[in-house]
């Protein structure tokens, strides 16, 4: 299933290296490089999957998720998965209650293990 991706990471290897795997897979991919941008994108778009970096510039993650929300644009995301260098619990029950489906340590999952993840959270 081809799919709309939004990847919002402020480290632009991440993008690129995401953004060449995704497109590769088939899916049709944009990239944000800090929270205001992804804001603006998400309001005006409409994607299956946001691939959400925690620590990001100008609103970070959560951030980004409680203004989302806030401003009625929440029903817009069909999938969000946070995505960290750390494995914080604290900051993941926060996105929870924002809706998002569950989140990646970076560092731990190689790029076959995303696309994987990514294909089972849109085939459901």
């Amino acid at each position: 299933m081809q799919a709309k991706i939004l990847i919002v990471d402020d480290e632009q290897y991440i993008r690129e290296l995401y953004a060449h795997i995704l497109t590769a897979a088939g899916h049709i991919v944009e990239e944000s490089a800090n929270g205001q941008d992804a804001f603006t994108k998400i309001s005006g778009g409409d994607y299956n999957l946001i691939l959400l970096d925690i620590m990001i510039p100008a609103l970070d993650g959560i951030q980004l998720l409680e203004r989302l929300q806030k401003e009625g644009h929440g029903a817009k995301i069909k999938q969000i998965i946070l995505l960290t260098n750390l494995d914080e619990e604290r900051t993941v029950a926060q996105g929870v209650s924002f809706g998002i489906r569950g989140y990646l340590v970076k560092s731990q999952n190689p790029p076959e293990k995303l696309t994987r993840k990514i294909a089972e959270l849109l085939a459901e």
